[in-house]
């Protein structure tokens, strides 16, 4: 399935500099960053990318070298490899001749039950905001369709419910539910001491 006609996609400042720092990636051949419609009402940042000769590309592996040269709000949330990038009549990349992310190869995690009252308080509340059916202990936030204003929304909802100073940038710095979960325990932790710690609910 073709993007053509179906979603807007966008170039911006963001995606060039992501683009800057794949060309830096031993692996790559070439590749295209765009903003695709994420969910709800949000967009995501995606990766459409070759793999250069006797290499091979694998989603998590690219992710994490990105995450070494970008800010954690710039590391994209899903990889698409393909075998070449579509091509206009001039030679350009053809963005509207992309193919849909879902119908790409994207990164998939493996599903773990959360482990205690935080994890799954927390588990709850990213299915409500995320719209998602079942988040399990190594979800990552973005890359089930979050973005900086859920984000935003998330912390807010948890500093009303903690009283502490849980911040955006402490999600994006550990954006999986149990490194988050992590961080949020701690926290509330040294902010509060465990004795005043109020039950965190979803």
């Amino acid at each position: 399935m073709s993007a053509a006609n179906t979603v807007q996609i966008k170039r911006n400042p963001a995606t060039y500099r992501i683009e800057d720092a794949l060309r830096s990636c031993a692996a790559i051949g070439e590749a295209v960053a765009l903003e695709w419609p994420g969910r709800p009402g949000g967009r995501s940042l995606v990766v459409f990318a070759t793999a250069r000769p006797g290499h091979r590309l694998a989603a998590t592996a690219l992710r994490d070298e990105l995450a070494q040269l970008l800010p954690p709000e710039l590391v994209p949330t899903t990889y698409v490899v393909l075998d070449a990038l579509p091509r206009d009549a001039a030679g350009a990349v053809d963005l509207a001749a992309l193919p849909s992310p879902d119908d790409g190869q994207l990164g998939v995690r493996q599903y773990e039950v959360p482990a205690g009252p935080v994890e799954r308080a927390l588990a709850a509340m990213w299915q409500e905001l995320l719209g998602v059916e079942q988040v399990g202990r190594n979800a990552h936030f973005f890359e089930l369709g979050g973005h900086s204003a859920l984000a935003v929304q998330l912390t807010h909802r948890l500093r009303q419910q903690t009283r502490v100073g849980i911040t955006v940038r402490e999600l994006f710095l550990a954006p999986t539910l149990q490194h988050f979960a992590a961080a949020v325990s701690q926290r509330i932790s040294l902010d509060r001491g465990m004795a005043g710690l109020a039950p965190l609910h979803a």
